[in-house]
C-alpha cells in the first residue's frame, strides 16, 4: 500500500475546532508496491467534506510497474505545491497523466512540472488535458 509519511503531512487543527483538517502524503514505495495498478484516480480525494488536500504523491522506483494512466483534479481554487507529484518517471508503463481542463491558481506551474517527468520516462507518456 501507499505509505503515508511525517513532517508536512499531518493533521491540524488550521480550522475551526470541530474539524480536523487533514494533508494527504501518498508515497507508492516498492516495499508495498502495487504490482496489478493499471490506473489510479487521485480526483475524488481533493473533494472530501473534512477540506483535506493531498500535499504530495511520489513513487519510488518499482512501486507502480503496470500504472497507465493517472487522474488528478484539484477542487480547491488555488495550488500551493507544484511539486506535488514525484518519480513519474519511474513508472515505466504510464502512458497517460490526465488533469481536467478547469483552471486553478497553479496549474500552469503544476503541468510544467509533471511535463519535465514525463518527458524523461522512456515510456513517453502524455500530458492531456480533458475528461
Amino acid at each position: 500500500m501507499a505509505r503515508s509519511t511525517r513532517g508536512p503531512c499531518r493533521a491540524s487543527t488550521a480550522r475551526p475546532k470541530s474539524h480536523l483538517y487533514l494533508s494527504l502524503c501518498l508515497n507508492f514505495v516498492p516495499e508495498a508496491a502495487f504490482p496489478s495498478l493499471v490506473a489510479l484516480d487521485l480526483s475524488g480525494l481533493q473533494t472530501r467534506a473534512d477540506g483535506g488536500e493531498i500535499k504530495s504523491v511520489e513513487f519510488k522506483q518499482g512501486a507502480a510497474p503496470k500504472l497507465e494512466m493517472l487522474k488528478f483534479a484539484n477542487h480547491h481554487h488555488k495550488i500551493n505545491n507544484y511539486g506535488l507529484f514525484s518519480g513519474l518517471a519511474s513508472l515505466p508503463s504510464l502512458k497517460k497523466f490526465q488533469l481536467p481542463p478547469i483552471g486553478f491558481e497553479g496549474r500552469e506551474a503544476l503541468m510544467e512540472h509533471v511535463r519535465a517527468q514525463l518527458a524523461v520516462n522512456p515510456n513517453r507518456p502524455v500530458l492531456v488535458n480533458q475528461w
